[in-house]
Formats: structure tokens, C-alpha cells, sequence
């Protein structure tokens, strides 16, 4: 029986503060009728969000603010979150930093660290805090969100970004052999362009950017926030407990062929 029901689950999302894939992520696992813990940086910045909910979505939604980079933030926000629900079902490790577009003789050390630090480092922390308590209760499902970034590098990023991202292909594979024998499923989503806020908010892509890229994809568009999100629901779903250690692609079918290929004329 085919069924996307998640009440009462438990859901840690982590960077969903922004207004993108995690906002609505957790907007779609709240109608679902899990009860989510929205994470950021900034207490404000979710508060904003969630308040912008219907009423009957914002009963479920907790705002729960740390710095996956720290590695103390990260302990005490699973803490918090176990001592108030005794449980931990769902842990989508969405946050990353997505840093200035140079390339690597520019970069910085700082600029390195940083999208090391919560992109790729940031997911093993939060990982290896939630994952004890996966396996006390024997159910969990991890899901990391990486790029095509990944497979074949990008423009407008770097080679920080590219590599945070492909450190979590490899984290996600070696934590779901290491997690099947108690029942948690750890999967990897693997995005291309989605157009979100922060996507304009960096400046990396205005309209005309856009439609330019759109040329590039087979499906004929960009992706959007839901794409994600609804993929990200299903793997949280028990209708995929067969599935781990994979990366499903989210990109239109832009992987297929070059960039420099188009047969959309």
C-alpha cells in the first residue's frame, strides 16, 4: 500500500531557514503530520518562516537554532530535541554553505574551511549525534542532499562546494552498510539548478542566467524547491525501506549530456 502518512514522526532539518529546499521540505512533512524541528543559524530567520505557515501547519513546528559547524552546538541541539520528543525518526541534512564562485587560485583557506566545515562536516556531526538514538529505537532514515556538482564540477561555485558535496556521496555509502542491520535507511539526493531564493539572493543567477540554463535541461526547466522536497518525503516515508545507499538525481535529466549539448532548438 502505497502511503506517505509520517504522523508523529519525528524531523530534524537542518538549514531550513532560508526560504529554499529546507523551508519547504519541512512545510510538506508538516502537512504530513510529522513534527518538525526546523534548524538555523538565526532564531529570527525561522521564526519568520514558520510564521508565514497556515495555522494548522505551525503546531508542529519547533524552531531549534545551532551551528552544525560547532561540534557542542550540534550535541546539545540532538539532546534538546531527544529529551523533548524521546525520539529521533527523520534527519535530512540539508545545510551547506554554497560559497563565492572562484576558482581554485583564488579561494581562500578560510573560504575552504568554511564550506568544509558545515557542508560536509557539519552532516557528520549531525549524523553521528542523531544515529546512537536511531539505533536504540532499531528505525531511522538519514538523507543528505549533495549536488551534480559532485559528478562533474560547476560553474558559479567552487572547488570547496564540489568537494563538500562529494565527501557526502561517500559518507552516505559507507553509513548505510554500517546502519542496515538496525533498520535505518541513509539515501543522498543529488540536485542540480534549483531555483530558489538563495540562488538569487547570492546573485549567481538573475532571469536571463536562468532561462540560459533551462536551454541545458531536457525536461525543458528549472528545478524548484518542491522537486526536492517531494523526494526527500518519500525516502522519510517507509514506502522506500528497501532503498539505501543510493544518490537519486534531481535534475531534469540535465546529467545526460554535456552542457554544451542541446537539442532543445
Amino acid at each position: 500500500m502505497f502511503n506517505l502518512n509520517l504522523e508523529g514522526k519525528v524531523v530534524l532539518i537542518t538549514g531550513a531557514s532560508g526560504g529554499g529546499v529546507g523551508t519547504y521540505t519541512g512545510k510538506l512533512f508538516l502537512s504530513l503530520g510529522a513534527i518538525v524541528y526546523f534548524n538555523g543559524k538565526e532564531r529570527h530567520d525561522i521564526q519568520s518562516i514558520i510564521s508565514s505557515f497556515p495555522d494548522n501547519l505551525k503546531v508542529n513546528a519547533r524552531v531549534i537554532v545551532a551551528d552544525i559547524s560547532k561540534d557542542s552546538e550540534v550535541k546539545q541541539m540532538i539532546e534538546e530535541i531527544q529529551q523533548k520528543e524521546k525520539r529521533i525518526d527523520i534527519l535530512i541534512n540539508n545545510a551547506a554553505n554554497g560559497g563565492p564562485a572562484k576558482k581554485i587560485g583564488e579561494i581562500t583557506n578560510s573560504e575552504w574551511e568554511k564550506e568544509i566545515s558545515t557542508t560536509l562536516n557539519g552532516s557528520f556531526l549531525c549524523s553521528r549525534y542523531v544515529v546512537p538514538h536511531m539505533i536504540k529505537q532499531k528505525y531511522g532514515k538519514v538523507i543528505f542532499i549533495s549536488s551534480n556538482a559532485a559528478f562533474r564540477g560547476t560553474w558559479g561555485r567552487n572547488v570547496g562546494y564540489a568537494s563538500a558535496k562529494a565527501g557526502i556521496l561517500g559518507l552516505c555509502k559507507q553509513m548505510a552498510l554500517e546502519l542496515a542491520a538496525y533498520n535505518i535507511n541513509v539515501n543522498c539526493v543529488v540536485p542540480s539548478q534549483i531555483d530558489s531564493p538563495r540562488i538569487k539572493r547570492d546573485g549567481r543567477k538573475d532571469e536571463k542566467t536562468l532561462e540560459l540554463h533551462t536551454k541545458n535541461i531536457p525536461l525543458g526547466r528549472i528545478g524548484i524547491p518542491e522537486d526536492v522536497a517531494n523526494i526527500l518525503v518519500f525516502l522519510a516515508s517507509d514506502v522506500s525501506s528497501y532503498i539505501t545507499g543510493q544518490e537519486i538525481f534531481i535534475d531534469g535529466g540535465g546529467t545526460l549530456a554535456p552542457s554544451t549539448t542541446n537539442l532543445r532548438s
